[in-house]
């Protein structure tokens, strides 16, 4: 998001495309899991579960909107600035890469409440599994 931000703000389509192949995967996956459910209730991915766990506060439901405005949105910006461009796809690759790697060593997979023994699954950037 950040560099989507700062791709806008500077009218930089090779940043833009790389923030939107940043998050293709995951976010493409949402769209599977969400159609899915409306059809079957169930979700045919698990990248959306948690929505229905109950824990889940409503503000993280309501934020997760994004997985499924921002690829259009950015897509349609995209695509007014020239489309996706190839110098995008070196660029996402170096940055899925460090941000994997950093997280992968900095991030633990799940982190243990102290007051009720539960753990708080964290994955990020999809460092340990794709769910």
């Amino acid at each position: 998001m950040i560099h989507c931000i700062q791709a806008l703000f500077t009218n930089n389509p090779i940043l833009l495309g790389a923030s939107i192949l940043n998050i293709a995967i995951d976010q493409i996956l949402w769209y599977f899991d969400c159609v899915g459910y409306v059809f079957t209730g169930k979700f045919k991915v698990g990248v959306a579960k948690y929505l229905i766990w109950p824990d889940t506060h409503w503000t993280s439901k309501i934020t997760a909107t994004h997985h499924l405005w921002f690829i259009p949105f950015v897509g349609y910006i995209l695509a007014r600035s020239g489309g996706l461009k190839f110098e995008s796809w070196y660029l996402s690759a170096i940055a899925m890469t460090c941000l994997w790697i950093v997280s992968r060593h900095t991030v633990p997979k799940t982190l243990k409440n102290k007051k009720d023994d539960t753990e708080l699954y964290m994955n990020v950037n999809l460092a340990y599994e794709l769910w």
